[in-house]
C-alpha cells in the first residue's frame, strides 16, 4: 500500500470518528424490519432487536436468517434473505395499493 493510500484511509477513519462522536441519535418514528443472523458472533444478552428498540418509536419486525453475520449474504443463506426481502417488499407494495 502506498503512503498516499494510508493517508487517505486515515483521513476517512478520522472523519468517521468525528462524525460518530458528534452524532446525536433520535428515535425513528416509524416501523422497521430487522434481519438477524441466527448465529450471533457476540453475546447480545437475549436482545433480539440488537439494541434497535432504543432508536425506533414504532414496531420492530424481526426476520431470522440462518447463519452468522457474514454468511447470510452468501450462498445458500442469501437465498433466504432474498426471499424475506421480497416478502417485505410485496407486503409494503400491497399496503400502498389498498390505501
Amino acid at each position: 500500500m502506498r503512503v498516499e493510500d494510508l493517508e487517505n484511509l486515515f483521513e476517512v477513519f478520522q472523519a468517521t470518528a468525528i462524525a460518530s462522536y458528534n452524532y446525536e441519535a433520535r428515535p425513528y418514528p416509524g416501523n422497521i424490519v430487522l434481519f438477524n443472523a441466527s448465529q450471533q458472533l457476540i453475546d447480545v444478552g437475549g436482545d433480539r432487536t440488537l439494541g434497535w428498540w432504543d432508536f425506533v418509536a414504532g414496531e420492530i419486525t424481526i426476520h431470522e436468517i440462518p447463519g452468522e453475520h457474514f454468511s447470510i449474504i452468501r450462498e445458500p443463506q442469501v437465498r433466504v434473505l432474498a426471499e424475506r426481502l421480497m416478502l417485505c417488499r410485496d407486503r409494503t407494495l400491497a399496503a400502498f395499493v389498498t390505501t
